[in-house]
């Protein structure tokens, strides 16, 4: 051992111990740098605390980890809990939380995140080219690679508001697995697909189109074949009579209890048309029988 290098270091300790306030409570009050080689642990009993006072210019203390030529490394800190109790929290390099440090985020946080923004608000501002990505890079077996937007309450779901000028989805599509609410006017540029469609499951009030396309499998040609039964007008004029409706056309009252398909609807009356057109070309081909028997009488 260097007795004079000792001798030296100890005659500091005790210089700068009596230079402290000896009036204060303090057991260690060191004035000026002090170098520790070696671990250093601070034990604290309920109620005391390890404090920073800065008593400088007011630019704040600041704690950290040298090493050759004063390059920063790594200072951990390990706690069951850490509390910021005054002032605000300032990260001026990226922040990991449960995971590793990835230099392209500057915050990444590893596990379930709640933000208890209780009558407050949460605000994220965005710059033109940037957005909310939700990216999915796990999922257990079996299980859908989905990502999912809760609005959660204790026992159930509770309302979850989304309020802009206007909603935009780029790629993918779009399921609703339960009932869809709009109120206000709903505009397509491009082609709108039903499927399942009773009368249980669709109620609109109005529905405008410039034009609305429906697929038949069987239309109502088959009218011109031959071997359709084809009822005489005094027939129809029976059947009317009788019914107040055309043949094989829904009544009113059927149509207001059980509503109508477009697409059948469509259909019959394209084949009462058809029916007409038969009707017609039969009585012109009479009509001119007769022309031609009156002409011939009249010479």
């Amino acid at each position: 051992m260097d007795l004079k290098k000792f001798g030296v270091a100890a005659m500091s300790v005790a210089l700068s111990v009596s230079m402290a306030n000896a009036e204060s409570f303090e057991t260690l009050s060191v004035n000026g740098k002090t170098i520790l080689y070696g671990g250093l642990s601070f034990r604290t009993a309920t109620y005391h605390q390890i404090d920073f006072k800065d008593e400088t210019d007011g630019t704040g203390s600041v704690l950290h980890t040298t090493g050759y030529n004063d390059s920063k490394f790594g200072l951990s800190f390990e706690a069951s809990k850490y509390e910021f109790r005054y002032g605000t929290t300032q990260f001026n390099s990226n922040v990991a939380i449960g995971t590793q440090i990835n230099e392209n985020n500057m915050l990444h946080v590893k596990g379930r995140t709640v933000f208890d923004i209780s009558d407050q608000m949460m605000v994220i501002l965005t710059s033109a080219g940037s957005g909310i990505n939700f990216s999915r890079t796990t999922y257990k077996e079996g299980e859908l690679p989905t990502n999912t937007i809760t609005s959660d309450e204790i026992g159930g779901y509770s309302p979850l508001n989304l309020r802009a000028n206007s909603f935009r989805f780029i790629n993918g599509s779009i399921f609703a697995d339960q009932d869809l609410t709009v109120n206000g006017k709903i505009t397509c540029h491009d082609e709108i697909e039903v499927s399942k469609l009773t009368s249980d499951n669709m109620n609109v009030n109005q529905l405008k189109a410039k034009d609305i396309r429906v697929d038949l499998n069987n239309a109502a040609d088959y009218v011109f074949e031959e071997n359709y039964n084809l009822k005489s007008l005094k027939e129809v004029e029976s059947y009317v009579k009788e019914n107040k409706h055309l043949p094989g056309i829904p009544s009113a009252a059927e149509i207001s209890q059980n509503g109508m398909s477009v697409s059948e609807m469509s259909n019959l009356l394209l084949e009462k048309v058809e029916e007409l057109t038969l009707h017609l070309i039969q009585l012109e081909k009479e009509n001119e029988a007769l022309k031609a028997k009156v002409e011939s009488l009249e010479k």
